[in-house]
């Protein structure tokens, strides 16, 4: 699979670019030091989370009466 610049670095997948070599330490530190800081330019947001007290289903199922 060929990965332009902008893939091999992406957050959710460097850790697997990097143990396969695809993206080098240096690279990515490098990568690193060029991002801005926007930390100023962020929200915060507040959440509660709702704990779910049935078993999710392994695969979606759909009910014809609930459609």
């Amino acid at each position: 699979m060929l990965l332009n610049d902008d893939m091999k670095l992406d957050k959710r997948i460097i850790e697997r670019n990097i143990r396969s070599g695809v993206v080098g330490p240096k690279e990515f530190n490098k990568h690193i030091k060029k991002l801005k800081d926007l930390s100023s330019e962020s929200e915060k947001i507040e959440a509660e989370l709702e704990r779910i007290s049935h078993q999710l289903p392994a695969s979606p199922e759909t009910d014809e009466d609930e459609l």
